[in-house]
């Protein structure tokens, strides 16, 4: 396809156990003009034996196995720049969409050309595929006016507004944020400084209504991040959860500071997002003792358990 109206695009490593029921969402949408573009980042089991079939199956899939595993976020961006259509939705190879996910994401997008992202709520699942929860999106509704949601985007912990980034994107302000973010980006709050950037571009809007499901189980990037985290030394643990923080607190005040949102909303943003800041600081200052203890507590146990994290 030529110029699809959507793409698709699914970053995968080691997917074999939920790549199918992912590709199979896309396909039993009710809305068809699409493309997915997968990106394989050098997968170790059956995951390429599962594209190769999808793509003989249906020519709207386009499959690449990279040689060598380039790292999550830099797969992310292969398949953004790699998609030819007018908008842009990530999936991960784990989730899946409801039918009409991209009918209705689509229609919304075309009746507000200032939207450049329209998200929806989440149905988190385990591995089964059982619900958990549902996440629902409230801080990014669209009766809310626009400066109170985008400074959501500029806060820290931002509760669960992340999964706007798995919204449907128009792909031109999705490429402009992604390349504008620092290339010591760290993949555990790379939503987080994506839309931040996304949001100085224009409106992020997340529908009352749940389309997608998000898979929570111990291979998910999201956890495969934190157990890495989770492995290492102590002191390290200690630095990182502290330093990753002000790196990306301190991006956040960088973007808002660049951007072209009017000097009134900045300020308006800027104050909301110190008063969280200094909040969630004193917060942590009275339950730091705990955490360390926490933390030098199950590096013992993993000790001697005869694990050392390394993996």
């Amino acid at each position: 396809m030529n110029n699809p109206k959507i793409s698709i695009g699914v970053p995968v490593f080691n997917g074999s156990a939920y790549l199918r029921e992912a590709l199979d969402s896309v396909l039993a949408q009710t809305f068809q003009d699409f493309e997915i573009v997968i990106s394989d980042n050098a997968s170790l089991d059956n995951t390429q034996a599962i594209c190769e079939e999808y793509c003989r199956r249906d020519a709207r899939i386009r499959y690449v196995r990279q040689p060598e595993n380039i790292g999550i976020l830099k797969n992310f961006s292969f398949v953004l720049n790699e998609a030819k259509g007018e908008y842009f939705s990530w999936l991960a190879f784990d989730d899946a969409l409801a039918p009409a996910y991209l009918e209705t994401m689509l229609d919304y997008a075309r009746a507000h050309p200032d939207v450049v992202a329209v998200a929806c709520d989440i149905d988190v699942v385990d591995e089964g595929g059982q619900r958990i929860k549902i996440d629902r999106l409230e801080n990014l509704r669209e009766d809310l006016d626009w400066g109170s949601r985008c400074a959501k985007f500029f806060e820290f912990p931002t509760h669960n507004i992340g999964f706007s980034v798995y919204g449907l994107m128009r792909p031109e302000a999705c490429r402009l944020a992604f390349n504008s973010m620092p290339a010591s980006s760290n993949s555990w709050v790379w939503d987080t400084a994506l839309m931040a950037r996304v949001a100085t571009l224009g409106e992020v809007v997340a529908l009352p209504v749940v389309l997608r499901s998000y898979r929570s189980h111990r291979h998910s990037l999201s956890n495969s991040i934190a157990a890495d985290l989770t492995g290492r030394a102590v002191l390290q643990r200690i630095y990182d959860r502290f330093s990753l923080r002000f790196n990306l607190r301190r991006d956040l005040l960088v973007v808002l500071f660049r951007s072209r949102l009017k000097p009134k909303l900045k300020a308006e943003i800027l104050m909301k997002a110190l008063r969280q800041y200094v909040m969630f600081f004193v917060n942590e200052k009275k339950t730091l003792p705990a955490r360390v203890f926490n933390i030098v507590t199950g590096a013992r146990r993993r000790i001697q358990s005869g694990d050392n994290g390394a993996s």
